[in-house]
This record gives C-alpha cells, structure tokens and sequence, in this order.
C-alpha cells in the first residue's frame, strides 16, 4: 500500500522530491518505491527526466484504480472507527445481593438501554466468585481483595453501620463504647469477621473491639432478618439497614463512632485487550457509584 501511495502522490504533486516530503522519507527511497511498484508490476508507470515527469498509458489507467484502492481503504477504516459506536457484546457480572438490587439494577438497565447491542447476565450471590474458573468478566468485591491474577479497580468505600431492635436493646441496654459491646450478642458477616475486631473511631481516636459473634453467616439479609428479630446487634452495610432505621424497626447503635467501611473493588479479568462493552461499563460504574455508595 505505502507504494500505491508513493505513486499517486508522485501524480498529485507532480516532483518526486515533493512527494517524498509528504510521505517523509527522502527523495531516493521515495524513488525505491515506485521502482518496486513498477517491477511488481511489470510496467512503466512514470516517464521521468531531470526536468519533469509524465505517466505511462499503464500510468494512466493504473492511476485511475489507485484513486479508488485508496478511497475505498478510507472507506473501511472509518467503517472500522464506527464499530466503536455500535457497542456489542456480553458481560456475566458477579455483585453481591443487597448491592446488586439495589445499586447495580438500576445501572444496568441504563446501560443496556444506552447500549442495545450489549446482552448481560448479573448473578447475584454473597459468596466470592472465581472469575477465570466461573467464567464471569467482571465481580463486584466489598472487603479485601484475595483473588489471584485478576485486575482490582478501587471503588468508593462500602459504608457500614451497627444496628439492633427496639426489644433487644430494651432488653440487654444500649451500648455507649465500643468495648460494651463484649457484653451484647453480635451479628455479623462471615467474610468480614475473619480477624474477629471490630474497628470504630471517634475524634481521631480508633478503636478495635474483639467480638465473638453469637451468629456468623455470608447472607447480608440473614443477618438483617436476625436482627429485625431481636437476636443482637448486627455489623451490616448502611445500604442494607437504612431503610429499617428509617422506619424504626431497627435503632442504630454507637452512632457517635464511624465504624470502618470496607474496601469495594471492580474485578475484571487480567489482560490489556478490555472489550469496548466491558470497558465502558466499567467507566460507567466508576463515575456512577461515588454518590449512591456513601449512604
């Protein structure tokens, strides 16, 4: 192709050197070229002499099919260009089930609607996913990431919240420092109690409580229940509480302390080739969570 267009441009510009300058390269690979492309073509396309030039009759009726060889190349790369704009595609998603009906539904229906080329396929699970042996592109983490050879993207901060019922703080009393609540029946989730403390500050000071949880489980809506229920005070994330604090049906406790939020990390699988579909959903979650996450 670079030939071709050695060639043609030697037609527009009439002078090799100024077509050479074009192209920038010099004068004489620029005369390499069109000795090639003659050579591959077994004719003479260009009459030359040290004060001017003039096509061939093969000259001229080659130049006529190079004008359209090169339209048409533009053509197809701006073709090419377009497919960016008729994003196409699947996407298996992995989030977790208070964050994903809540926060990522919404999101994905705008984005399919945005997109109609895109198909996705969202399991909603509390569990950790395996992306590369679960076959998922992208998993929304809350708390530390421990998957090997998969790319973390850092996410705002999940906020979290302690909360009991009425009765049970009617019962049992209402906790005013974080190292009252060794005397309270505790809720909590199993992936995050992994290092047993508790961690609260207040005024800059941290505190960090050793809990032993009268009910641990990895369903963030089982501990709700058991707390709705009058079991304990449960650790949740403010997303899944609000709305029964709110209502009244659960009170929040130490809430002059700021309990540690947990780390949310995207999760995709690694390589530098993202799919044009992955990579603006990506995009899209990470300018669209800031405002939704932080409760």
């Amino acid at each position: 192709m670079k030939n071709i267009e050695a060639f043609t441009l030697a037609v527009d510009k009439g002078s090799f050197s100024q077509a050479a300058d074009v192209l920038g390269v010099t004068p004489t690979m620029f005369s390499r070229y069109i000795r090639e492309l003659e050579y591959s073509l077994g004719y003479k396309l260009i009459n030359r002499t040290t004060r001017k030039q003039g096509l061939t009759r093969a000259g001229e009726c080659y130049y006529a099919y190079c004008l359209k060889l090169i339209a048409t190349a533009k053509e197809a790369k701006e073709a090419l260009h377009h497919l960016d704009d008729e994003i196409t595609g699947s996407i298996r998603i992995s989030a977790p089930v208070v964050f994903g009906n809540r926060i990522l539904a919404p999101l994905v229906a705008q984005f399919l609607l945005q997109y109609p080329g895109v198909y996705i396929d969202m399991d909603l699970s509390d569990r950790r996913v395996d992306l590369i042996e679960e076959n998922y592109q992208i998993a929304i983490r809350i708390g530390n990431v421990l998957d090997d050879g998969v790319v973390a993207i850092a996410l705002p901060s999940y906020q979290m919240v302690l909360a009991a019922s009425p009765s049970y703080l009617n019962q049992h009393g209402i906790p005013t420092h974080p190292d009252d609540l060794t005397a309270h029946n505790c809720i909590c989730f199993s992936q995050w109690h992994a290092s047993r403390f508790w961690k609260m500050s207040n005024n800059s000071k941290e505190y960090s409580v050793d809990i032993r949880p009268r009910l641990v489980s990895n369903s963030g809506e089982t501990i709700r229940q058991a707390a709705l229920n009058g079991l304990g005070i449960a650790l949740n994330s403010t997303l899944t509480l609000k709305d029964d604090i709110k209502a009244g049906r659960l009170i929040r406790v130490l809430a002059d302390f700021k309990v540690a939020s947990r780390p949310m990390h995207l999760l995709r699988l690694p390589g530098s080739h993202v799919s044009p579909a992955i990579d603006l959903f990506i995009q899209m979650l990470k300018t669209s969570l800031a405002p939704k996450v932080a409760v």
